[in-house]
């Protein structure tokens, strides 16, 4: 028995909350900590943070030779900044799965080689929620960043699902070979080719247009993400469209310096093109689009 048990409920109830704030003082000073540390010290800190404060049997360790951090938890998978350790605190799986239900890919009936294309892949997070669809597919992703664009393809190349997998250093947009700015905010993966408010800095970047950088086939998902340019995106692929069965979009407010949606201009793109909206997906605003042209399903 407790002593917990043995105090009237009212001094219970004040035992619980000391114990809470107490808590919650120590996970502020765990993140201030682990703000200031980097490389092995990190790793090292992190896995006592996780083992507190999310799924005992994660780990992290840091690979010297790759710079990357990997999150240990039965398979592996690799991150570039520390500031996204939080994402993973709870294991693989469960990563997977939020992303899973966050792109609403239980709607789309995915089958045995099937191809699919991604807008944005930053460390190749997505490959987590393509797992758990089952499925053995073939994935093409684009990431302008040649930090995130290296780790996503570490990330790939440790996951015996893909049947084929690369990830090409370019940005997706309305045309091809263009050199442009693009806007780094990596610790929250907000990178974008529009000017935004609190970007670390910008990197020269090459252009491509979807329908020039991809094969004429037909593709079951367009994962689209583009942190505010997916109107540019999807102005790139026009000659292509219609061979993607579904297009999983984020379009949250995440457009230029004043963080607009790009709901009603993506919606007003695709609708006169064969597609409809099939689920919404809420608070991220993630919006599923299926072709319905040419029995397509």
């Amino acid at each position: 028995m407790t002593l917990g048990a043995l105090l009237p409920t009212r001094r219970r109830s004040l035992t619980t909350r000391i114990a809470n704030r107490i808590k919650r003082n120590r996970h502020r000073r765990a993140i201030v900590t682990l703000a200031r540390l980097r490389g092995s010290d990190f790793a090292e800190c992190a896995t006592r943070y996780i083992r507190e404060y999310g799924n005992r049997n994660v780990s992290v360790l840091f690979d010297s030779d790759t710079g990357r951090y990997v999150v240990k938890d039965g398979a592996e998978h690799r991150f570039t900044d520390p500031g996204r350790l939080t994402y993973y605190v709870d294991g693989l799986e469960a990563r997977g799965d939020r992303l899973f239900e966050e792109y609403l890919l239980g709607a789309v009936p995915f089958e045995d080689g099937d191809s699919v294309v991604e807008s944005g892949a930053y460390d190749g997070d997505f490959v987590l929620a393509l797992e758990r669809t089952g499925k053995r597919v073939h994935l093409t992703s684009f990431e302008p960043s040649p930090e995130n664009a290296l780790t996503a393809r570490l990330n790939q190349s440790a996951r015996p699902f893909l049947l084929s997998a690369e990830t090409r250093q370019q940005a997706l947009w309305q045309t091809t070979g263009e050199s442009m700015a693009f806007h780094l905010k990596v610790d929250s993966a907000d990178s974008s080719l529009i000017p935004i408010e609190g970007a670390a800095g910008t990197i020269e970047v090459e252009t491509v247009r979807l329908d020039a950088a991809v094969p004429r086939r037909r593709h079951r998902l367009l994962k689209l993400e583009a942190e505010g340019a997916e109107p540019e995106v999807l102005a790139g692929a026009e000659g292509i469209l219609d061979q993607f069965d579904y297009i999983s979009a984020d379009l949250g407010f995440e457009r230029g310096v004043r963080q607009e949606s790009t709901l009603p201009q993506v919606v007003n793109f695709l609708l006169p093109r064969g597609f409809e909206v099939v689920s919404v997906g809420l608070p991220r605003l993630v919006v599923l689009f299926r072709n319905c042209a040419g029995g397509r399903s």
